[in-house]
């Protein structure tokens, strides 16, 4: 007989190991930047930044365990992603921290020349030790049923939508056929109407309960260079920030009129376990140019200004807007979720 409680491993990448971990290092690599980092022997890797004297290094190690009980409920994870690589940096590290209980697709080990439009998804591993614990709702397939999806969606509606929302606000820009909204830095685009569909797709194609989104990432004069003005503080941000504004009003009325649609017709307003479809805003963050040199996490966040790159300097600006907009009663299903402050007063990480 089976026992009632199994515990199963969980690693990660445990930093700043006792000067013993450097005897499995073969090499130590001096490039710098976040990119440098690269595996070595025995799962432990080592990287120099620009400035440093000596090699951080990491190891993967057993960290601590996760409990599952036989007669639990089902567990199942459900999450639809929908936003850029700070978002796909987050399925990554989803796969990550669930392996071995995961396949993630496409392996990109395999084929290297990939797409960012591809749809990337976590799969059940039918071999893992949890399978015979869970509980799946009727018509779950593990073969085709993700457990999470990832798609690039940069600016959240695609430019021919946008460009529509702009020109109604300033129809003189409309009959003007020397100005370009757009033009400058690549986006990858999925319209609201297919990535909703994804959404809330019935079994066994897709069971999504939670659609995840970002603010502001991607606003900025460079991806929208009809706004920019060189002659303005940075180069015009301020521009992008009213725009955005009334953007993204447009868009919380698309989503919650689609989840409002799908639930009338209870069609695609609830999962196959009976909970109601929610889409979550999440807060975004700015960029930080020197956080290989900070050593230590903050014990208030350092305010950036819009000499910044990109929009990082506007960020929290970006995120009140978002913020207020979703305040609205009528966005039931449409949540804002501030929880930026953590990761701003860690530039070292």
């Amino acid at each position: 007989m089976s026992p009632r409680l199994t515990r199963y491993p969980i690693t990660i990448w445990m930093g700043k190991l006792p000067s013993p971990a450097f005897r499995y290092l073969d090499i130590v690599l001096t490039r710098g930047g976040c990119k440098s980092m690269q595996t070595v022997s025995k799962g432990v890797i080592a990287y120099r930044t620009e400035g440093s004297t000596a090699p951080q290094v990491y190891a993967w190690i057993t960290a601590f365990s996760i409990s599952f009980i036989e007669d639990a409920p089902s567990i199942a994870m459900d999450l639809f992603a929908c936003r850029d690589s700070v978002t796909e940096n987050h399925f990554f590290s989803l796969s990550c921290l669930l392996y071995p209980h995961v396949i993630a697709t496409p392996n990109y080990t395999l084929n290297p020349y990939w797409d960012r439009a591809w749809p990337q998804n976590l799969y059940l591993n039918p071999d893992s030790p949890l399978v015979p614990y869970l509980k799946p709702p009727a018509g779950f397939n593990m073969s085709i049923t993700p457990l999470v999806t990832f798609r690039r969606v940069d600016l959240m509606l695609t430019q021919e939508q946008l460009t529509d929302v702009y020109h109604s606000l300033h129809p003189e820009q409309a009959q003007n056929e020397q100005f370009q909204l757009f033009g400058g830095d690549q986006v990858w685009e999925l319209p609201p109407s297919e990535y909703l569909s994804l959404f809330t797709a019935p079994l066994p194609e897709a069971n999504y309960g939670t659609l995840i989104t970002s603010t502001a990432g991607h606003w900025t004069v460079g991806t929208i260079p009809g706004l920019k003005n060189d002659n303005l503080p940075g180069s015009g941000i301020q521009n992008v920030i009213d725009f955005f504004e009334d953007a993204m009003q447009v868009w919380a009325g698309m989503i919650q009129g689609w989840m409002d649609g799908e639930a009338k017709t209870g069609n695609g307003g609830k999962t196959a376990g009976g909970k109601m479809r929610q889409v979550v805003v999440r807060a975004y963050l700015p960029g930080h140019d020197g956080c290989h040199y900070i050593m230590h996490p903050w014990r208030t966040y350092e305010q950036e200004n819009m000499k910044l790159p990109y929009n990082w300097g506007s960020i929290g600006t970006f995120n009140g807007i978002f913020e207020n907009i979703l305040s609205a009663p009528q966005y039931k299903n449409v949540h804002y979720l501030p929880i930026d402050r953590p990761a701003l007063l860690r530039p070292d990480a």
